[in-house]
């Protein structure tokens, strides 16, 4: 399944990242929201660079070897709105605009997922947090100059570094952040954004009695950012979809997540007024879980409700 979407939120402020890479050559500014803090900066003057040029594939990822002056910086934004691809598409734009090809674009799965990340150059956590289910990474060439962005979002914080290799640039090389531009930009939210990139989201907000199939009181945010996502798509149909741990019999937890999702259908009819036609309720117990049901984090993360998109047009 898939991880779904929510609606269009409040303008956001934007800041420049001004990338001088090198006194002979122009300026790139990288487009990022405002209130992105640098976490960390390392430099060397001569480094060999193993550049992904592809995805994971036959136990190895493709790579391109630079050697000069390398440049390794992260950055992490609080924001519970703004999407991976809502980041990295300005940069795109920008590296593209400024003479830069794009060698390499690949998203979390379609790069390898656990097998990409863990085999390219990467800052640690707590500098850089990479979520395998939501990660793009982007490689970009110039002559004698490339960069590479990977950018990731683990719950309302995204983590992106910039990686440069420039056979030119001086050993004075630097990032200066500028004061924000009153700009207005607008984003879908998280929800609504992994509705329409993969499919499905989880409302991850939801609770309910322990054994139970009653929704409690709310307000819940995800349901509202679900209708508002239903509302402004009047043809788009929705299956609700419910989860449960391993606790107990299959056939007893795949009746009690069915029940748990059609009181989310219920909620959304009587709270939202969305047309009952266009939700279904569906169980499936603890048939597909997000994680191993070892312990009771992993439990309370597979006792879930997902919203998958069964037609959008």
């Amino acid at each position: 399944m898939t991880i779904i979407t929510r609606s269009i939120v409040n303008t956001l402020l934007c800041c420049a990242l001004a990338f001088w890479c090198m006194a002979a050559q122009a300026q790139v500014t990288l487009t990022v929201p405002s209130g992105a803090k640098q976490q960390i900066a390392e430099q060397s003057k001569v480094a060999k660079y193993e550049m992904p040029i592809g995805p994971w594939a036959d136990g190895a990822v493709p790579t391109k070897q630079i050697t000069g002056p390398l440049w390794q910086r992260a950055w992490q934004l609080q924001s519970p709105s703004i999407t991976v691809d809502q980041l990295a598409e300005p940069i795109v734009s920008q590296m593209t605009e400024a003479g830069y090809d794009v060698v390499f674009d690949c998203h979390d799965v379609q790069c390898g997922g656990f097998d990409f990340r863990y085999s390219i150059k990467v800052f640690l956590a707590p500098q850089m947090f990479v979520n395998l289910r939501n990660f793009r990474f982007i490689a970009f060439e110039k002559a004698n100059s490339v960069k590479t962005l990977l950018a990731s979002k683990v719950g309302s914080v995204i983590s992106f570094q910039l990686i440069e290799v420039n056979h030119e640039a001086s050993a004075s090389a630097a990032i200066s952040q500028k004061l924000p531009n009153l700009s207005h930009q607008s984003f879908y939210t998280d929800m609504q954004s992994e509705l329409l990139q993969n499919g499905y989201a989880v409302l991850s907000d939801l609770d309910y009695e322990p054994g139970s199939s009653k929704l409690g009181s709310g307000p819940f945010r995800s349901l509202k950012e679900l209708a508002d996502f239903m509302k402004n798509r009047p043809a788009a149909e929705i299956i609700l979809v419910g989860h449960t741990d391993n606790t107990g019999a299959s056939d007893a937890n795949i009746a009690l997540s069915k029940r748990r999702a059609a009181s989310v259908v219920e909620r959304l009819v009587a709270k939202y007024g969305i047309a009952a036609k266009r939700i279904t309720a569906q169980g499936v117990g603890f048939l597909a879980p997000l994680t191993a049901n070892t312990d009771k984090s992993g439990r309370e993360q597979n006792r879930r409700v997902e919203a998958v998109i069964r037609r959008l047009q």
